[in-house]
C-alpha cells in the first residue's frame, strides 16, 4: 500500500500569550487575521518538539491569511495554510514538527491545521509536502459565495519512513466535515520525481459537501528503489438538489499513459462506498516496474435530472479506450480504468 493515514496532534507547552487585538492577530508564523469589529483571543504554544497556536474570533473578519511551514536540513518540506475574506467567525489550530521555519536537523517534517469558518465570501485551505528527492503531494479546498466550513483538517509530512519500507515519502491528507453554498472544489494529488502523477477532485455547485476525506502520497521503496504516486478518497457524501456534483480519479505515468474515471450528477446526491466490492476510490501510477496507471471509484449516485459516468484509458502506442454512459435516478456502481502492456 502506497498510502497512509496520520492524525493531527500538537505536543507542546503553553509559554506565552500572543494575541488580543480586535484589529489584527499575528500568529506564531507571522501571518495575520484582520477584523473590523468583534473580538479575538489566542495563545502560542512551543517546546523543543514542535510549535502550534490556536485562535478563536467573534465578529466580522475582513481577511485571513495564514501559512506555516517547516524544512529540515535534508530538504524535506511541509506547508499548511488558509485564506478567507469577510467571514462572520473563525477558529483555528495548527501544529508543526520539529518547529517553524528552516534549518531543522530531523529525519522528517510535519505540518497540520484544523479550522472552521462561518459565512465567508471566499475560503481556500491547502497543504503541500515535498521531499529532498523531488517527490511532491498537494491538497486544496476552495469555497466561493458566502460559504461555510464547519470543520476542516489538513496535514502534510515529508521524509524517510524506513519502518514502512520507504526511503522517502511526501504525504498530504484533507478531511472536510461540512462545507456549503455556491461552489466547492476539493482536490488532492501527488507526483514523484519522474513525474508519475495521480489525483482526485470533487466539485459541488449550489450544494453541500457533508463529509469528505482524501489522501495522496508519492513514495520510493527502500528495498527496490521503485517509485509510485497515488491518491485515495476514503469517504465522501455530497448533496446538490438544485445544483450539480462531479468527481473523478486520474493517473498519469512518465511514458504518457493515463487512466481516468469520473461521474457527473445534475441535481442529485453522491456517496462513495470505499470498500464496495472491496475496491476503494483510488488512483495510482507505478511506471518503474509495471508501467501501469489505474483509477477506480465506487459509489451510490442519485440524479434527479440526469447524470453520466465515464471511463478512459490510454496506453501510448495503442488506441485509447473510452466508455460513457448516462444514468437516471439511483445507481450503485463501480468504475475502473487501467493501462498495462
Amino acid at each position: 500500500m502506497i498510502l497512509k493515514t496520520i492524525f493531527f496532534a500538537i505536543v507542546a507547552l503553553l509559554t506565552m500569550a500572543l494575541f488580543g487585538s480586535a484589529d489584527e492577530i499575528i500568529t506564531g508564523g507571522g501571518t495575520s487575521i484582520s477584523m473590523s469589529e468583534g473580538s479575538s483571543e489566542g495563545a502560542f504554544l512551543a517546546d523543543d518538539k514542535g510549535a502550534g497556536a490556536e485562535v478563536i474570533t467573534s465578529g466580522i473578519v475582513n481577511s485571513i491569511d495564514i501559512q506555516h511551514w517547516v524544512t529540515n536540513t535534508r530538504g524535506d518540506h511541509a506547508t499548511v495554510g488558509v485564506r478567507a475574506t469577510n467571514a462572520d467567525g473563525f477558529w483555528y489550530n495548527y501544529g508543526v514538527y520539529p518547529g517553524e521555519g528552516g534549518g531543522w536537523n530531523s529525519g522528517s517534517v510535519y505540518a497540520g491545521e484544523e479550522l472552521g469558518i462561518s459565512y465567508a465570501d471566499y475560503i481556500n485551505a491547502y497543504a503541500f509536502a515535498s521531499n529532498a528527492a523531488g517527490d511532491r503531494a498537494h491538497t486544496n479546498l476552495e469555497i466561493k459565495g458566502r460559504g461555510s466550513l464547519n470543520y476542516y483538517l489538513v496535514q502534510a509530512c515529508a521524509g524517510a519512513e524506513l519502518d514502512k519500507g520507504r526511503s522517502r515519502t511526501a504525504f498530504v491528507q484533507q478531511v472536510v466535515g461540512g462545507a456549503r453554498w455556491d461552489y466547492i472544489l476539493a482536490q488532492t494529488w501527488a507526483d514523484n520525481a519522474v513525474l508519475d502523477r495521480a489525483g482526485s477532485w470533487t466539485e459541488v455547485k449550489y450544494g453541500t459537501l457533508d463529509y469528505y476525506g482524501a489522501i495522496a502520497n508519492a513514495v520510493q521503496s527502500a528495498s527496490t528503489g521503485n517509485r509510485a504516486a497515488g491518491t485515495r478518497i476514503d469517504y465522501a457524501s455530497a448533496s446538490a438538489p438544485y445544483g450539480s456534483i462531479s468527481q473523478g480519479m486520474w493517473a498519469y505515468d512518465y511514458w504518457g499513459d493515463n487512466s481516468k474515471v469520473s461521474i457527473y450528477i445534475n441535481r442529485g446526491y453522491l456517496c462513495n462506498y470505499p470498500y464496495y466490492q472491496t475496491v476503494p476510490s483510488i488512483a495510482y501510477s507505478q511506471s518503474d516496474y509495471w508501467r501501469k496507471t489505474y483509477a477506480s471509484q465506487s459509489y451510490y449516485a442519485q440524479a434527479n435530472n440526469y447524470g453520466y459516468r465515464n471511463r478512459y484509458a490510454k496506453y501510448v502506442g495503442l488506441s485509447p479506450y473510452q466508455f460513457n454512459e448516462p444514468f437516471y435516478n439511483g445507481y450503485i456502481g463501480w468504475d475502473y480504468a487501467f493501462t498495462q502492456p
